[in-house]
């Protein structure tokens, strides 16, 4: 076992190095998808860099207001610069964002749709994703599986963390019903509570995504090199992952595509503009 985890950890350090190499060709080419994208600056006190929980007090004072014009089932894509693996994805799907999560607006959350529900978690702007970096006890993130996080505890996590990240907001073409909403809080509510599924590591979210891709499914037979014992694919999530499934829940998207399938950037300009708005909306943060 020891001598396959340290030929699957040579295959990573060789990915990337690969995906380094690879967007040093691709980036260049993606930068004019930015032409088109519009601002949404927040003007930050320089007082507050570095230190995540003044961050996230003051992004919490400023979040709702500011992303008001946008409805629950937008979708929140970031484009990472720093992380290795947001690196990885990106070269290997050439495509600008590395993460996505679906945005949930202030009125969504109750103690009532979730009764083990924090109470920092109601009344403010709120991201539904399968965010597994971030579970580190200091900054609040315990889940093992898809959960309800603070928009503001993410975003001031992401920009101390990972400071060259891109923030953008995408919202759908046709805002959701009351019943699609409604039936959204239900999966979420029992997903967050049941937290069944298990973040995957890099080399499983690499293998699971590829080989769920028409030209690579013959491969599947070999994921028990992957897979921990006992477990299958579907016993896995990832951020674009349970989006899809997300939007599978309420039919925008098509039931019949494979969850694995996605990436971050189906989701972003110019994929889908069936479902969502050619608007993005970028989220710059400035220090003053």
């Amino acid at each position: 076992m020891e001598k396959s985890e340290n030929y699957l950890a040579i295959v990573y350090e060789f990915l990337y190095y690969l995906s380094i190499f690879l967007l040093y060709f691709i980036d260049p080419k993606l930068e004019k998808q930015w032409d088109n994208v519009y601002k949404l600056e927040i003007k930050v006190p320089s007082k507050y860099k570095g230190s995540i929980f003044e961050l996230e007090k003051y992004f919490e004072s400023q979040l709702e207001e500011r992303v008001k014009d946008f409805s629950t089932g937008s979708v929140l894509l970031i484009q990472n610069g720093s992380e290795r693996a947001s690196s990885m994805v990106r070269a290997i799907t050439a495509a600008r964002m590395s993460h996505c999560a679906i945005y949930l607006d202030p009125s969504f959350a109750s103690a009532e749709l979730i009764p083990n529900l924090s109470p920092t978690l109601l009344n403010r702007p709120l991201l539904w994703q399968a965010a597994g970096e971030k579970q580190s006890s200091e900054y609040g993130y315990k889940s093992e599986g898809p959960d309800l996080h603070s928009m503001a505890r993410f975003l001031a996590y992401y920009v101390t963390v990972y400071p060259k990240s891109r923030f953008v907001l995408r919202p759908l073409k046709q805002q959701m019903s009351s019943a699609n909403i409604e039936t959204i809080k239900q999966f979420v509510a029992k997903s967050a509570d049941q937290q069944k599924q298990l973040f995957c590591s890099n080399i499983q979210l690499t293998w699971i995504h590829h080989t769920a891709l028409k030209p690579f499914r013959f491969l599947q037979f070999l994921d028990h090199l992957f897979i921990s014992e006992n477990k299958n694919r579907d016993d896995y999530t990832f951020c674009s992952k349970l989006v899809a499934e997300t939007y599978k829940h309420v039919d925008i998207i098509p039931k019949d595509i494979d969850s694995n399938a996605f990436n971050p950037s189906h989701f972003s300009m110019p994929n889908m503009t069936d479902i969502f708005s050619t608007k993005e909306t970028e989220i710059v943060f400035n220090y003053v």
